[in-house]
């Protein structure tokens, strides 16, 4: 069996998420300087901060809670192209591998 198999995203980092410290107001003044800024700005809905947390949350408009799944695919952002970059994935533990592929450590390797 392969030390590395297929992760099962669950769109974790697709909810309830933060972009820097900005509020909605905040980004859409500045997404003329950010790579992807106006799509960005485009695709979040504020939700509330968790209590005990802080920061601005959003939810991605293109992810489907019921299949877990980006609406928007083929079109997302670098930002979600390349999320979790290097590191692993504090969400699903996926890890990001060569050109943005992702692996998730199965039980059995760990």
């Amino acid at each position: 069996m392969s030390k590395y198999s297929v992760p099962k995203c669950t769109g974790e980092c697709c909810q309830s998420f933060c972009v820097g410290d900005y509020t909605l107001k905040q980004f859409k003044a500045e997404a003329s300087e950010i790579e992807d800024g106006e799509y960005i700005a485009a695709m979040l809905i504020p939700v509330p901060t968790p209590k005990g947390e802080t920061g601005h949350r959003f939810n991605c408009k293109h992810f489907d809670t019921k299949t877990n799944k980006c609406g928007a695919y083929a079109a997302r952002p670098r930002m979600c192209k390349e999320f979790p970059s290097v590191s692993t994935c504090e969400c699903c533990g996926a890890l990001s591998g060569k050109n943005g592929a992702k692996k998730t450590r199965t039980a059995r390797a760990l």
